[in-house]
């Protein structure tokens, strides 16, 4: 009974643990990410790091609730950027939304990052799903020790083997 007790504790560690660990790398990730651009481009980054917050958010959801489509999310992320970025090096010029739409839609036409974003949400989709399914796998099984533990504690075990 206490092995099984053991057993139950090391495994509901170690999905806390991993579970943990994930979220706490993102956010050191955002954290790390934030400063590098706050240095390099300083207010230019500073009055649009919003897209990049909005990103790491959409990151966060999908470990936590799987809601989120990756793909999705990091298209819209290159369309922005390359809107943002397409308007700052064109400040001579004063754009309509409709023209600023456009630029937007057409981002993967003009391929302006090449292939990039492709390959980012190729190794961004595989180490996300990966993750969350490790940590649902960990969760599934951390479900189980705990049924498993109610029943040896209610001797349930002891009758159905009985």
């Amino acid at each position: 009974m206490h092995l099984i007790r053991c057993y139950a504790l090391c495994y509901i560690l170690l999905w806390y643990f991993c579970a943990d660990f994930f979220v706490s790398l993102l956010d050191t990730s955002l954290v790390e990410m934030h400063s590098m651009l706050v240095k390099r481009y300083g207010l230019l980054y500073e009055q649009n790091s919003q897209l990049f917050l909005d990103l790491f958010h959409d990151l966060q959801t999908y470990f936590k609730t799987g809601s989120v489509d990756l793909s999705d999310a990091l298209d819209m992320f290159f369309e922005l950027l390359f809107q943002r970025v397409f308007l700052l090096f064109n400040t001579q010029y004063i754009f309509d939304e409709s023209y600023e739409d456009c630029v937007a839609d057409n981002t993967k036409a003009v391929a302006p990052f090449g292939d990039i974003p492709r390959h980012l949400a190729t190794e961004v989709k595989r180490s996300f799903v990966a993750a969350r399914m490790f940590v649902r796998a960990l969760e599934f099984g951390r479900d189980v020790v705990a049924d498993m533990m109610r029943k040896v504690q209610s001797g349930i075990c002891c009758i159905l083997l009985g």
